[in-house]
C-alpha cells in the first residue's frame, strides 16, 4: 500500500484476483488438464503484478514519464480493460502453438528425419 496506490480503483487489479484463485482453485482440486494455459495465464499475471510494482510504489510513473495521480488513474483504468485482451490473445497463441509443437512431438522420429 502506497499513497499512490490509494488513489487507484482497486477493480483495476480484477484479473490478478482471478488469476489467484485460479491458481488457489487448482491447487486445491489437484487439476492436471490444460497445464500450459494455466501456467501461461499465471505467468502472464506475476509479470502484470511486477510491472505494476515497477511503475506504482517506485514511482516510474512519475520519476521517467511525469505522470501525474490523475494521469495515474486514467491509465490504471484503461489498463484494466486493456490488459485481459492481451492476457487473452496470448493464452490462445500459447493454446495453437502448443496443440502444433505437441502433434509435431507425437510424430514418428523417422517422418521427422526424412523431411529435413
Amino acid at each position: 500500500m502506497t499513497p499512490v496506490s490509494r488513489n487507484l480503483p482497486l477493480w483495476g487489479m480484477w484479473n490478478v484476483y482471478l488469476a489467484f484463485i485460479i491458481l488457489l482453485t487448482i491447487a486445491i482440486l489437484r487439476v492436471n488438464k490444460a497445464k500450459v494455459v494455466v501456467s501461461s495465464f499465471i505467468g502472464l499475471e506475476a509479470d502484470i503484478l511486477f510491472r505494476i510494482f515497477l511503475f506504482v510504489p517506485l514511482h516510474t510513473y512519475r520519476i521517467f514519464y511525469g505522470f501525474t495521480i490523475e494521469t495515474m488513474r486514467l491509465i490504471w483504468m484503461a489498463g484494466a480493460l486493456v490488459t485481459p485482451i492481451q492476457v487473452g490473445i496470448s493464452l490462445v497463441f500459447t493454446t495453437i502453438l502448443y496443440s502444433m509443437l505437441n502433434r509435431i512431438d507425437k510424430l514418428p522420429k523417422e517422418t521427422l528425419h526424412k523431411n529435413s
